[in-house]
């Protein structure tokens, strides 16, 4: 998976790869995972946020612009003051809504009266931050052979492994995500999410020679995670 990122004018390419074919010993358990049914001959390209050049960030007219050109497309997971788990990249929702404050303090239904599109341009207003759910639903009705969503998990509570992995199982859709975000730093994370589904695709981020070895290993991820190559 290349993961494209265009941020103050300069792109940053990321490669995330399955590792799982690279090592024989795990190479039966990657095989019934969810990242071995892509053909891993050519890239699968990621929009980051969703096409966020044409459609405001992390808004479901950004996914759906993704899906419409078959791409995957890479989604910030965080919860709200009561627990809903929504899209949405800053801690606070002053830059992409007309409201204001920390997502985490505020409940899902304040967050649903904010506008989440028109600071983007006036044709995407009463877009709303979406729902983890709503995102999967609109996923499952348009997949496509190339479509890999790519699941960013900011801080959240424990417990948001098994409501994850429902919803994946729910919308047929285990096998077309990546867990990364904290998931490729924490290795507690990942266990977490092996222990919900075993079928759930988690990276883990190698920063160094040294930890290839232990990426490669590692029983609970199937992908590795290049910052910067």
């Amino acid at each position: 998976m290349f993961y494209i990122t265009n941020n103050h004018r300069c792109v940053l390419l990321t490669l995330v790869v399955p590792i799982k074919p690279m090592y024989r010993l795990a190479q039966t358990r990657f095989h019934s995972s969810g990242a071995s049914r892509h053909n891993m001959t050519t890239p699968i390209i990621i929009a980051h946020r969703g096409l966020n050049a044409h459609a405001p960030e992390n808004t479901l007219a950004a996914y759906a612009a993704a899906l419409d050109l078959r791409l995957g497309f890479e989604v910030d997971v965080r919860e709200t003051a009561d627990n809903e788990l929504v899209l949405l990249h800053d801690t606070t929702l002053d830059r992409t809504t007309d409201g204001s404050g920390e997502l985490n303090a505020t409940p899902f239904d304040e967050l649903r009266r904010f506008d989440a599109g028109a600071w983007f341009d006036p044709a995407f207003a009463g877009q709303r931050v979406p729902t983890l759910d709503d995102t999967l639903s609109l996923a499952s009705e348009r997949k496509n052979d190339q479509t890999l969503i790519a699941l960013d998990f900011k801080p959240t509570r424990e417990g948001v492994e098994h409501r994850v992995c429902e919803m994946l199982e729910r919308y047929e859709l285990i096998d077309r995500v990546i867990g990364f975000g904290i998931i490729y730093t924490e290795a507690s994370m990942r266990r977490r999410f092996k222990v919900a589904n075993p079928s759930f695709p988690t990276a883990r981020w190698i920063r160094a020679d040294n930890e290839w070895r232990d990426g490669l290993t590692d029983p609970d991820s199937d992908w590795l995670y290049l910052r910067e190559i």
